[in-house]
């Protein structure tokens, strides 16, 4: 190189070796130029020396690491599945071994994604992790099921290495996977073979476990436990692993030696023992336990052992030896002896029980001994005849017959003898079996029978006795129920026949499984009389102990007739009460819609709505105001004794505390008390407990109370509401339960006034509805006569009571007290009403389509309110539409007013009003179903809706609030309460 560089044929380009002076090579990269004179002969050289030492050694292991992947590559494509995709998946490289496992070619692979090959056996969720996790540039690893080519599917385990740029971001993937089919195949072979022996040990019908000794607590490892074990011992096992076999077998002694002899540890190869055990949940169990050593590679020994519950078999041997005892005892002390002898010649007995001495007097041995025994001991008047009936008795192979029989000290007892035929296989007689029974006590039975027979004949009511659907006896009055004259035509004949088909099978249906579990029934029937007439009939059965049935019956269709009447004046009864409902409702609309008008412009002229009012002119608006309020209270008190009385009234019963509500009842006549100058008492012990009633209601009883005190007592009298707790007794008579269980807690509520009494004559017609005991024309007390009745019927409705003494001049003390069982909270509803709102309203049907509405009834507004909230005011009455649109017009309201349901819905969809006032009662379509139809508009939802109605019946508010209403009011509406109603609602609706 350097002789080419001086003559000038080369560059002096080269790389050589040189040794370091500590003996170690380096590599030289050498560069030169060769300088020249004027004619071209070379004078110099200038060049440059690199060490590339570092360089050379990189490239030298390059060419390794090269020559090693390719090995490391040739033994892969051997064995492995390689593919290579870009960042989306899409295959860029894949070997010859994806192609020969997959089925697919190397063009058919190459530019496809995995789905080619994708079997549908994991969910989304498995391809989801795994992009997941390879998009992360992490290393993902797993086991897939894929389908090749040809629909079989395959088994890899797959290992998905990304390749990252300088930002860290995958460029392409690299997956590497092994073919793992036969493995699966072989893991689910084993699966499946492992199931059915599992299933096998769990449906054996024996206990199976397998253990060995550990040497640490519990000493006895369990490694299987089937489900018999865990259903004889009552542990699983993981709960046997924890507290141990010694949990299982409670005698310490028993623990060692099951420890030592438990399959032969250290013993013999198989053994089997009787053991008692104790189960989980304390019951103790006797079992048998068969063991055997099994064999091992672990260099354990293994205990396979068989356990059965044989408590039960144990029992049953134990039954089985008492049963003998009782049989046997049983065959002594019977009454009945039993028997066998020959089916031929002198019927010799061949087997007597023990007890035929202490009934007959003779001994066993007698009766088997001594020929003809039996048969010359039958009373001669009878013998003739029990011997011929012996020649039917092997007809029909059993029979029974009574007669008498000489006892040992020489009577005649009676007998029932049951025989039965005893036949070999050929058809053979071989044997007599049965039983004697002393009947003498039933002999002497029927003879009383028959006279009390006698006895009963003079009966009203018909009486017959039956045997197996015969008559056996029939009085003459039943011969005359039916039409019949004479015993011959009924006795021995079915009783069916007095009765027809329909109410045989419904006798059969109803009336005889009842008499045969109760042995007796009571009723009625419609029987049939011999000219075929039919009559109602009271029908009493009674089934003895020898299956005869008593039957005693009476023609009742006289009292059925009665009844029918009663039942037709019942049902006049319920419609009158619908009526006076229906009355009470009108009434109750039509007497609070003009008191609406009147209340609500006496309340606005006493504000000024209408201009201003003078001194005098609001005295006379006052006295309009106390007046109608009067007419308010006598309304409501009407409605509430109409309500008691039809039984509407429901309760609503809450906890109340008995201090709360005598206050609040207190502040209501605190005024009126004052303006007498009457003082006021409250007494009441500390920590009372609650009262279960309805607030309002009982309220409503001590308010009444209380106003009456007011009333009647003089200025500056003395008024006291007394509160106290006490025990008292039930009633004695209606109890046959312990004395101290008829204590009961009493809660006494009184109200006592210094007032101007009441006479004793006076006093019973105080509760009763418009009566006043000053009932003249110029009576001092004004009053309708319904407080008291209120009062009472509340109270009741509680269970309560209510209490009354007085004395003319002196005063008077009502008093309202309420029980409870002894233990218990005395103040409980014990009047059995359940607390509850008023009734569910009825469902109204979907008015038609709305016709189109003229916009003429919307009236104009002042400019000014122009920004002010829009009211919808649904009301036909003019009185009502006048009194609340001027008051809520003077409030800074507009107003739209619609006279029914239909203008109202209308109205509502074109103005968007921002509350709307709907009126119950209207022509046409009702508040109801309008506030109906206006929920259904999805942008009249949200709007409110105050329900306004004169009705105040039972359900009213109910109704309404189901039917879309935000809020309920009673005419007559108070128009300040109206006004705050309508200020809260549009409150919470912006």
């Amino acid at each position: 190189m350097l002789q080419q560089a001086v003559l000038g044929e080369a560059e002096y380009d080269t790389e050589f070796r040189v040794i370091h002076p500590d003996g170690s090579i380096h590599f030289i990269k050498a560069y030169g130029v060769v300088v020249r004179d004027a004619q071209g002969n070379p004078q110099s050289m200038i060049g440059v020396n690199f060490d590339i030492s570092r360089r050379k050694q990189a490239e030298l292991d390059r060419q390794q690491l090269i020559q090693e992947l390719s090995a490391f590559k040739q033994a892969l494509d051997q064995s492995a599945i390689v593919v290579i995709t870009d960042p989306k998946g899409v295959i860029t490289y894949t070997n010859d071994r994806f192609c020969v496992v997959s089925g697919y070619s190397r063009n058919e692979l190459i530019g496809q994604t995995h789905r080619i090959v994708n079997s549908g056996y994991h969910p989304p969720s498995f391809f989801q992790n795994l992009w997941r996790t390879i998009a992360m540039g992490e290393i993902w690893r797993g086991e897939i099921c894929n389908q090749k080519k040809n629909g079989s599917l395959y088994w890899v385990a797959s290992t998905i290495v990304p390749f990252l740029d300088e930002q860290g971001i995958p460029f392409q993937y690299l997956a590497i996977r092994f073919d793992i089919t036969d493995r699966k195949l072989a893991e689910a072979t084993l699966q499946q073979e492992n199931t059915f022996r599992q299933q096998i040990v769990e449906n054996m019908a024996e206990g199976l476990c397998v253990f060995h000794q550990i040497e640490e607590f519990p000493f006895l490892g369990f490694t299987v436990w089937n489900r018999q074990m865990q259903a004889i011992t009552g542990y699983t096992l993981e709960e046997i692993n924890r507290v141990g076999w010694s949990k299982v077998v409670p005698d310490v002694l028993d623990q060692e030696q099951a420890i030592a002899q438990q399959g032969g540890i250290g013993g013999e190869n198989q053994s089997a023992q009787e053991r008692e055990i104790q189960r989980q949940d304390g019951l103790k169990r006797t079992v048998s336990i068969s063991t055997s050593v099994l064999s091992s590679d672990d260099g354990l020994i293994y205990i396979l052992a068989l356990i059965q519950d044989i408590t039960d078999r144990q029992q049953t041997e134990r039954e089985n030896r008492q049963l003998k005892e009782r049989l046997e005892f049983l065959l002594f002390s019977s009454p009945a002896m039993i028997y066998s002898c020959k089916p031929y010649g002198d019927y010799g007995a061949t087997f007597m029980s023990k007890n035929i001495e202490a009934i007959l007097g003779y001994k066993a041995e007698e009766f088997l001994s001594i020929p003809g025994f039996w048969a010359n001991h039958i009373h001669p008047e009878d013998a003739p005849r029990v011997f011929a009936d012996l020649s039917a008795f092997f007809e029909h192979d059993n029979h029974q017959h009574e007669y008498r029989f000489l006892h040992h000290d020489g009577h005649y007892i009676w007998m029932r003898d049951e025989l039965r035929l005893v036949r070999d296989e050929q058809g053979i007689p071989t044997e007599i079996v049965g039983y004697f029974a002393d009947i003498s006590d039933l002999k002497r039975a029927e003879s009383a029978l028959k006279r009390q027979l006698a006895a009963i004949e003079a009966a009203i009511d018909g009486i017959a006795i039956i045997q197996e659907d015969g008559y056996l006896y029939l009085n003459q009055a039943h011969l005359e129920l039916f039409g019949y004259d004479r015993p011959i035509e009924l006795l021995g004949k079915s009783w069916k026949l007095l009765y027809s088909t329909e109410e045989l099978e419904r006798l059969e249906r109803e009336v005889f499984p009842v008499l045969g579990r109760d042995r007796a029934w009571q009723g009625e029937a419609i029987a049939t009389r011999k000219d075929g007439s039919t009559f109602a009939e009271e029908l009493s059965l009674t089934l003895t102990e020898d299956e005869l049935l008593i039957c005693v019956c009476r023609d009742i269709s006289d009292r059925k007739q009665y009844e029918a009447k009663l039942q037709q004046s019942n049902q006049e009864l319920i419609r009158a009460t619908r009526l006076k409902d229906e009355f009470l409702a009108n009434m109750s609309h039509e007497l609070r819609t003009p008191l609406n008008a009147i209340l609500g412009m006496s309340e606005g002229l006493q504000e000024g709505v209408f201009g201003i009012v003078n001194e005098p002119q609001i005295k006379a608006l006052q006295t309009i105001d106390r007046s109608g309020s009067h007419l308010l209270e006598l309304i409501n008190d009407i409605l509430d004794i109409a309500k008691i009385e039809s039984g509407q009234m429901e309760l609503d019963c809450t906890l109340v505390s008995v201090n709360h509500l005598c206050q609040s009842s207190l502040a209501f006549i605190q005024q009126q008390a004052m303006q007498k100058r009457i003082q006021l008492v409250v007494e009441q012990p500390l920590n009372l407990p609650d009262l279960l009633i309805d607030e309002r209601r009982i309220r409503q009883v001590l308010i009444n109370l209380l106003n009456n005190a007011v009333k009647f007592t003089p200025a500056g009298g003395r008024i006291s509401l007394v509160v106290s707790c006490q025990q008292g007794w039930g009633d004695l008579d209606s109890a046959d339960c312990p004395r101290q269980f008829l204590v009961k807690d009493i809660l006494r509520i009184a109200v006592i006034d210094t007032g101007i009494g009441i006479a004793p004559e006076d006093i019973n017609k105080l509760f009763q509805p418009f009566i006043q005991i000053d009932s003249a024309l110029n009576r001092e007390y004004t009053g309708t006569g319904l407080g008291l009745a209120l009062v009472k019927r509340i109270v009741e409705l509680h269970g309560g009571r209510v209490l009354l003494t007085s004395e003319v001049g002196v005063g008077s003390c009502f008093a309202i007290e309420f029980e409870g069982g002894h233990g218990s909270n005395p103040l409980t509803n014990h009047g059995g009403t359940e607390g509850r709102h008023g009734g569910t309203a009825p469902t109204v049907p979907s008015s038609p389509e709305l016709e189109s509405q003229s916009l003429s009834s919307i009236e104009p507004s002042p400019p000014k309110q122009e920004a002010s909230p829009l009211i919808l005011l649904a009301e036909d009455n003019e009185a009502n539409i006048s009194t609340v649109s001027s008051y809520l017009r003077a409030k800074g309201y507009r107003i739209i007013l619609a006279k029914n349901g239909r203008e109202a819905i209308a109205l509502a969809q074109s103005e968007n009003p921002n509350l709307i006032l709907m009126d119950i009662q209207m022509p046409g379509m009702d508040g109801i179903e309008s506030m109906q139809q206006i929920r259904r508009n999805p942008n009249l939802v949200d709007v409110p809706i105050v329900a306004l109605t004169a009705l105040a019946m039972t359900g009213d508010r109910d109704r309404c609030l189901e039917a879309g209403a935000n809020d309920y009011m009673t005419k007559p509406v108070k128009l300040k309460q109206l006004a705050t109603t309508i200020q809260q609602l549009l409150g919470k609706s912006t």
